[in-house]
């Protein structure tokens, strides 16, 4: 296997790339391949440049950061991203000349967190897609690559898997560590990450960096080699990784009916106007994106697709394949997705608005109230403050400066309707009001296939051609989970794989639905085989 490109992070934060001359040629190429013309490219930007040549690229950000979007700010931050893919893609083109059949992994992991994950796939970059980070992202992040990964056939990989990560909660107690590692494999597992690149030797670092990853273990740089003592739960997830490989491989998560939106052209002008390469914890659209899915969804149990702006104007996507949509704060828009978008909720789709949307094209000029959704639901909206939620909708019972609870409004919109919530998701989340809100208009948009009354247990469902599978886990690593799973579908049966044997799980019928009797020890995981009458003998 080969690996390709870099981790594209500019972690000094002194100049961004694309400023000398061959770059700027680039850049000019790629312009006239976007628009064609330099008449539709000047019509599009509001602009009157004599000839492509004469067009330079917007100041450093790193140094003059932009202040508002532009068509050019907005060009050259994607093409900046694009460049930087096709050289992914034009490694990968070089290797498989020369060695067609080994596979080259791409694990651009930080620039993957800025907005690119669709870019890498759509540009046919690599192979194996890989990614790591902290754990706070990684999880919102393989989702985002699982949708991507459907999308596209690719293999998922984890070049550098650091799970001693997901144990540095409990530095000081093995039991609990050892816990946590069995949750990790479970997500290891679930999310169908194939092929694992292992971090056992960890080269001199500072205190600070052992401790941040997990203490595990040590080269001889440190005059001592260190196991910890959870550390040997590795050899049997191992084991059970075995026992269900085979349901794994023949499996894949249910097809979700929500979706997270990540609007591209708001994450792309929103880059353009800060000075860090993380633009994933700095902006409010990547934030709220990520938070959609580990804060809000997740929690709840609530299988999901992540779906660019870009790929459904590219055809490579559908809005009508989901019955709810979560768009994070989005105040540039392209005219054609804003379009989209009104459609699909006047054909009876629900969307869940985290903040103003639609106000601006992708290159900063004001879309028109009929080219906007939130414009013709909340015509009186008008911008109060610097931030992207400081806006008063004029609607009764929303006020935008009070209490949180204030920040929320619901209107119609042919056949569907937009629930505006004018606040982070983490924000809205602490909030008992507007945390049962969220829980009302997913429940009664969307139905779980599985759901329990604890909060403690994860769950995903997993559909092959002869089974069914249900996939359970206890998050909690100090406590059992002793509750019930109610499952939709004619399910008759229930197995649990990882007893020798095939233990059948406690479960009752009912009507449409199977209730089913759970333990979990804590952190402990398993997997159930759901079986209908109809279902071929396993």
């Amino acid at each position: 296997m080969f690996t390709a490109g870099t981790d594209l992070a500019n972690y000094a934060g002194i100049r961004s790339p694309g400023y000398n001359d061959s770059n700027k040629r680039a850049f000019r190429d790629y312009l006239k391949e976007r628009y064609g013309s330099l008449e539709k490219l000047n019509e599009k930007w509001g602009a009157d440049y004599a000839s492509f040549e004469a067009i330079e690229p917007p100041p450093d950000r790193f140094v003059q950061p932009a202040t508002a979007a532009s068509g050019l700010t907005y060009e050259f931050e994607r093409w900046s991203r694009v460049n930087h893919v096709r050289y992914n893609a034009m490694q990968r083109k070089f290797l498989k000349e020369g060695a067609p059949n080994v596979p080259v992994m791409a694990d651009d992991s930080d620039f993957m967190l800025n907005g690119n994950i669709y870019l890498m796939f759509k540009e046919n970059a690599a192979d194996i897609y890989s990614h790591h980070s902290n754990p706070i992202w990684e999880d919102a992040a393989w989702s985002y690559f699982g949708t991507m990964s459907r999308k596209f056939g690719k293999v998922l990989g984890y070049y550098e898997n650091y799970w001693a990560v997901y144990r540095r909660a409990h530095l000081t107690d093995e039991r609990l560590a050892r816990r946590d590692v069995e949750k990790f494999f479970f997500t290891l597992y679930t999310r169908d990450i194939r092929l694992s690149a292992w971090w056992l030797p960890y080269l001199s670092h500072k205190t600070e960096y052992i401790m941040a990853y997990g203490g595990g273990t040590f080269n001889l740089d440190y005059d001592q080699t260190v196991y910890r003592w959870s550390t040997t739960e590795i050899a049997p997830m191992f084991e059970r990784g075995r026992a269900i490989e085979k349901a794994l491989l023949e499996s894949a998560p249910e097809t979700p009916r929500i979706a997270i939106v990540q609007p591209c052209a708001t994450v792309f002008n929103q880059a353009a106007m800060i000075k860090s390469h993380q633009a994933y914890r700095l902006t409010s659209a990547l934030q709220n994106m990520f938070d959609a899915h580990s804060r809000l969804l997740t929690p709840w149990n609530y299988s999901h697709d992540f779906i660019p702006e870009e790929m459904v104007l590219d055809g490579k996507a559908a809005l009508k394949d989901y019955g709810l949509l979560v768009l994070p704060p989005a105040p540039c828009m392209s005219e054609a997705f804003s379009m989209e978008l009104m459609r699909w909720v006047a054909d009876g789709g629900t969307l869940i608005a985290l903040g103003p949307f639609a106000l601006l094209d992708e290159c900063g000029k004001e879309l028109a109230p009929d080219k906007s959704l939130f414009k013709m639901a909340f015509s009186q909206a008008a911008k109060t403050g610097k931030g992207d939620f400081d806006h008063e909708l004029h609607v009764a019972g929303f006020a935008a400066k009070g209490a949180i609870e204030e920040r929320y409004a619901v209107t119609r919109h042919g056949r569907g309707q937009v629930l505006y919530f004018g606040a982070p998701v983490e924000s809205l989340m602490r909030s008992p009001v507007m945390s049962e809100r969220l829980a009302n208009a997913l429940a009664g948009t969307v139905k779980r296939t599985a759901e329990s009354p604890s909060s403690d247990l994860k769950i995903q469902m997993r559909t092959g051609r002869d089974a069914t599978y249900l996939c359970l886990c206890n998050e909690n690593v100090e406590k059992p989970v002793d509750t019930k799973v109610t499952v939709r579908g004619k399910f008759t049966k229930a197995l649990d794989v990882l007893v020798p044997g095939w233990f059948p799980v406690p479960s009752r019928q009912t009507e449409g639905e199977l209730i089913l009797d759970i333990f979990l020890d804590p952190g402990a995981f398993t997997l159930i085989r759901l079986q209908s009458n109809e279902d071929p003998t396993p």
